[in-house]
């Protein structure tokens, strides 16, 4: 620390040089010590580096943000002393320019960003906009000291996103904890804009624990290859090279008590349209989520679909964790088997009273007349095959248990 001051006429001492170096910040300036006020302008070097290795940033580290920088920039600043701390973030005023070389947010890495800080009415506010993604950023965070914890918010209609361009990066890791269809699917496209409606959090060592939050997701022309956990249903729908697309629609996400809930997010494979909603826990990752597919007329079969009523839907239930989601697609297996079971078993009923009919006339031997049955069997199980192998079987099952009672 070095400080020359000088005597004023009257009552005050002018800070003709301060110079300040510490291992996280480095300060040059001059001003005024007048009645229990300080009033300097200067230059501030702050070392983003090295203030993101403190512990009190952990939380926010292991969320996996992260600032880097070290540039010098100018500053203005007045408070009284008497108080310490308390008296400078109550009542200190002032305004400083700062830059980053780079911000890190889950999803986003933003290259270079400039930021103003003002200090007033016992808030300290941050305004910073940059690009990313083909889009805008607009970082906004006010942080109030009037009460301790302190308070970190976002003022109301702040659109922190606008026109980003939807990568995997963001699927994977920004996008993760919104919905468990979209990390891990590839190949995306479309741009998306994100408006906080409210965000309040306080800065605890668990700042998640209290935080509530209202975000608006806005959706345009997404589409993207399914991930992991579609493709076992993709499957069942039989589309071998699907793409899924995202119609434009604003989701309403929603946090309180470290729980993450929003809208349905609506999705089409080809004519095929789901539905996508749940909760997502913060604090543990562990996922409740619903995907409910549409029993179209298409997706049952012609034979299947005049034995179940088209229109219905079946909701698969989506569990586990953020990092490892399960589908359980067994209601839609069990659609499957009981539209293939009904339409063979309808099928051999028809074809064995016209088989009984002719048995009598009939000149050929028992033999031949089992192979005929085998045959018959063997073509409505090949019918069946495309409801997969459980729905196979089961039709296997029934249709012999069928022949046995009636041959």
């Amino acid at each position: 620390l070095t400080l020359q001051v000088e005597a004023l006429q009257g009552n005050g001492s002018e800070v003709k040089h301060l110079a300040l170096t510490t291992p996280y910040l480095d300060l040059e300036a001059k001003g005024i010590y007048r009645e229990d006020h300080l009033s300097l302008s200067g230059v501030l070097t702050p070392d983003f580096g090295k203030l993101w290795a403190l512990p009190q940033v952990k939380p926010y580290r292991d969320a996996g943000i992260s600032l880097s920088g070290r540039n010098a920039r100018p500053f203005t600043f007045e408070a009284p002393l008497s108080e310490g701390l308390p008296g400078i973030l109550n009542y200190g005023t002032g305004n400083a320019t700062i830059a980053f070389d780079r911000i890190v947010v889950p999803g986003l890495d933003i290259p270079s960003a400039t930021a103003t800080a003002t200090l007033g009415f016992a808030t300290l506010s941050l305004l910073c906009t940059s690009t990313v993604n083909g889009g805008e950023v607009k970082l906004n965070p006010q942080i109030a000291f009037t009460s301790k914890p302190y308070v970190l918010t976002v003022p109301e209609g702040t659109r922190a996103l606008s026109g980003v361009t939807l990568t995997e990066a963001l699927l994977d890791e920004g996008l993760k904890f919104v919905n468990p269809l979209l990390p891990g699917a590839t190949v995306p496209d479309g741009t998306l804009d994100l408006t906080s409606k409210h965000f309040r959090m306080e800065l605890t060592e668990n700042p998640l624990e209290n935080a509530t939050a209202d975000l608006l997701l806005e959706t345009h022309d997404w589409s993207f290859a399914p991930n992991e956990s579609l493709r076992s249903v993709v499957q069942l729908l039989h589309e071998s090279d699907p793409r899924l697309n995202v119609a434009d629609q604003t989701l309403a996400i929603h946090l309180e008590d470290s729980v993450l809930s929003n809208d349905p997010l609506s999705l089409r494979i080809r004519d095929f349209r789901l539905a996508c909603s749940g909760k997502t826990n913060l604090a543990t990752k562990e996922i409740h989520y619903d995907l409910s597919v549409p029993l179209t007329s298409e997706l049952l079969g012609k034979h299947g679909a005049k034995y179940l009523k088209a229109g219905e839907t079946v909701t698969l239930p989506i569990i586990g964790t953020v990092d490892k989601p399960r589908v359980d697609t067994s209601a839609l297996t069990e659609v499957f088997t009981e539209a293939a079971t009904e339409a063979a078993t309808s099928k051999l009923n028809r074809q064995l009273e016209k088989w009984q009919q002719k048995k009598s006339n009939s000149t050929r031997k028992s033999d031949q007349r089992k192979a005929d049955a085998a045959e018959l069997i063997q073509g409505i199980l090949i019918d069946s095959q495309d409801s997969g192998t459980e729905a196979e079987d089961t039709v296997d099952k029934t249709l012999r248990g069928i022949f046995d009672k009636l041959k």
